[in-house]
């Protein structure tokens, strides 16, 4: 099906999907970015966020780094340039922040007569695009004491960017009295009027002037660690000296393990990581003096609303715990014992303390992994690795965790009720699930554990995880090795890596990444792994609400992924294609016949928006052959009266997936802008794959690697010109 619409041919997607593009015709010649440069899709899916090195559309920069908002109207996407006119006394950094409604967006200014000056410039302040284009400070003009430049870094702020979280190494800004100096990176709350350090003690000292004060922990996770929607709680991490204030040097030394804090409302910092005491024992000090005596703390992350907050320790903290081995606990906020009603954040503190990791059989180890895999924003599900046996129920598959095996479990904590369900085994290595002999992981696995060809990635420190929940957390999307459905219509029966797809409800896993009415093997010739957008466990806004990312509607029903394994007749290019899944069916998003990989997909909440990257034009007007941004949208395209096609119903909304013929003819040079498509050529179908199509691998990231030369010149410039 091809719709015309006022003079400009769509193609017609499965499920009714049109193809609009985002990004508009004119880029100066330049490419969009893709998610690795900020590009984003608010949650409804009516506006989307990119960058380019190109200056359009009312940018008021020109630099390596142009940010820009498109905003769906009646009849076209809308493009705005982010940055103001150029002024004379100041410079614009990238933006690091953005608000879930890509209506506000976080920039840092350096003041300054030119590109070397605010390089120089030792004041930086923080601003905020609001709606209506014009700007708001969110933080006071911060000079360094010493007059030294110092970068600043927002790592998290609250939803409507009012209050924002700094990062800022030695010198600290002058706003800090002179004797509250700091010799490694500190954290401040800053509003329009105002800069604290987050790190004080409830007498309003600093507890370290030397150690790293760090949003989340020292690995880098600071999932949720900054409270919605007020920013009222943040949780951070710090080697703890023998005493708040201490004068020994810090480092990896015993004696300063890093502990967990929250700093409440910016009147009340508690020490988590410590062991819930009797009332009348309650350890007033932070930190309690015990402190330097204990195991360190990892932050894991936290519910949305800071109630409840996640960490591992190798430290016993509840009773008649003799288990010596890496636990997850997870922590309650709320008001203190006697309170009735709501409460000021100086009145609230650990009301419980739960060892979520506990093996039932006396005296075996938990053994949980160093990362949790994912956990959803309310905080009432967690998944989880550990070698310890923690259940003994089965999953949908009728298997059960072994001991010593790497078990993915999921703790529940819904209407009051918590337990620990088994989920599947993970493959750390080939043929082996932890210690354990596992031949559902393809001998063609490494064991290492630097860059894991295997599934390690899901529980190590690494840039991200391939592994989200929905919001209640009943429902996970996770990429692995490990073949975990050995028969029926969606065994899984290569080596390659597969995405699946788990019901907590019912314990049940489905194969995602199967193909299209079956087509190659139902996915299954080992060529090509298949993967989803990464989730970043760190603190900021756009990877909380995972903008940039987002693989999974919000009822689990659809998911998006990539493969350069065709999974579709139409997939004829041999390049990464983008891919939907509903509810077992599979179709696709992208063309199949772009000539280099489409990247960096992200579904909206509802899933009637898939955003993507391609370089393909996919309607007529494109035809400048560079990276745009794209919407595959369900009843998308526009009409000359700004009126959408009539919406589909029952039925109808549901396939097939994919077109039955090709139906994209690529923009170029001989096709004039505005133009109406050509009649689709009718291919015949073919049963098995044609010989275009087996493609090695070394072939197709070779291709990968080439088409992203551009983008990686790109991100050279960002990063030195960020101060210009």
């Amino acid at each position: 099906m091809v719709v015309l619409c006022s003079g400009v041919a769509l193609a017609g997607l499965g499920e009714r999907r049109i193809y609009e593009q985002v990004s508009p015709e004119f880029k100066a010649g330049y490419p969009v970015f893709g998610r690795k440069h900020l590009s984003a899709l608010a949650s409804d899916g009516e506006s989307a966020e990119f960058a380019s090195v190109g200056a359009f559309d009312g940018s008021g920069e020109s630099f390596a780094f142009n940010p820009y908002v498109s905003t769906r109207g009646g009849s076209d996407w809308a493009t705005t340039g982010l940055f103001p006119p150029p002024l004379d006394s100041q410079c614009w950094q990238g933006f690091e922040e953005f608000s879930a409604d890509l209506s506000r967006f976080e920039f840092v200014v350096d003041p300054g007569s030119s590109a070397v000056a605010c390089n120089k410039s030792a004041t930086n302040t923080v601003w905020v695009r609001q709606p209506d284009g014009s700007f708001v400070r969110a933080s006071p003009a911060m000079t360094t004491a010493t007059g030294v430049s110092n970068q600043t870094d927002v790592v998290g702020a609250s939803a409507n960017l009012s209050h924002v979280i700094i990062s800022r190494e030695d010198p600290p800004p002058a706003q800090i009295v002179p004797d509250e100096t700091v010799a490694g990176s500190e954290l401040f709350e800053a509003d329009a009027s105002s800069l604290r350090i987050v790190a004080n003690n409830n007498e309003g000292e600093q507890l370290t002037r030397y150690c790293d004060v760090l949003l989340g922990s020292e690995s880098g996770d600071a999932f949720d660690a900054v409270s919605q929607p007020d920013a009222s709680e943040v949780f951070f991490s710090l080697p703890v000296n023998t005493r708040s204030g201490g004068t020994e040097a810090c480092g990896n030394a015993i004696g300063h393990p890093e502990e967990l804090f929250v700093r409440l409302g910016g009147e009340k910092t508690i020490e988590i990581s410590r062991p819930l005491l009797e009332k009348g024992e309650e350890c007033s000090e932070v930190p309690c003096p015990e402190a330097t005596s204990r195991a360190p703390a990892v932050f894991q992350g936290a519910s949305e609303d800071g109630s409840k907050v996640f960490f591992t320790t190798a430290q016993p903290l509840t009773g008649n715990n003799e288990d010596n081995s890496n636990n997850l606990y997870v922590a309650e906020i709320n008001c203190s014992v006697g309170l009735v009603g709501e409460c000021s954040p100086a009145q609230k503190s650990i009301t419980s303390l739960v060892q979520i990791s506990r093996d039932p059989s006396p005296g075996q180890a938990a053994e949980v992994e160093s990362h949790i895999v994912a956990m959803s924003p309310d905080g009432s599900r967690v998944y989880f690795v550990a070698r310890g046996l923690l259940s003994t129920n089965e999953n949908g598959q009728k298997e059960v965790a072994i001991s010593g095996a790497e078990n993915l479990y999921v703790y529940n904590d819904v209407n009051h009720v918590t337990d620990v369900a088994f989920v599947a085994d993970l493959c750390s290595g080939p043929e082996r699930s932890g210690g354990i002999d596992d031949s559902r992981c393809p001998s063609t696995l490494s064991e290492s554990n630097t860059s894991p060809v295997n599934d390690r990635r899901l529980w190590s420190k690494t840039e991200s995880r391939e592994a989200q929940t929905t919001p209640n957390g009943a429902f996970l999307v996770f990429a692995t090795y490990g073949r975990l459905i050995e028969s029926g219509p969606e065994a899984d029966t290569d080596s390659a890596k597969d995405i699946y797809r788990y019901d907590v409800e019912t314990g049940g896993l489905r194969r995602v990444s199967v193909g299209e009415a079956g087509f190659d093997s139902n996915g299954n010739s080992s060529l090509f792994d298949a993967t989803i957008s990464g989730t970043e466990f760190r603190g900021s806004l756009q990877e909380e609400y995972e903008l940039g990312t987002r693989a999974m509607t919000t009822d689990g029903s659809k998911v998006v992924f990539m493969t350069s394994e065709p999974l579709s007749v139409d997939a004829i290019n041999g390049e990464q294609d983008i891919y939907i899944w509903n509810e077992g069916r599979v179709g696709m998003i992208s063309s199949g016949t772009a000539t280099e990989p489409d990247e960096e997909p992200v579904i909206s909440e509802s899933g009637r928006d898939v955003l993507f990257l391609t370089s393909t034009g996919l309607v007529p007007s494109d035809t400048d052959g560079v990276g745009d941004l794209y919407d595959a949208r369900i009843n998308g395209g526009f009409t000359p009266s700004g009126v959408a096609p009539e919406e589909c119903a029952g039925d109808a909304c549901q396939g097939p997936l994919s077109p039955p013929e090709p139906l994209i003819v690529p923009g170029s040079s001989n096709q004039p802008a505005g133009a109406n498509l050509a009649a689709p050529t009718v291919v015949k179908k073919v049963k098995s794959r044609p010989k275009a199509r087996v493609v090695k691998k070394k072939k197709v990231k070779a291709k990968a690697k080439r088409s992203l030369r551009v983008h990686k010149k790109a991100r050279r410039a960002i990063g030195e010109g960020r101060g210009r």
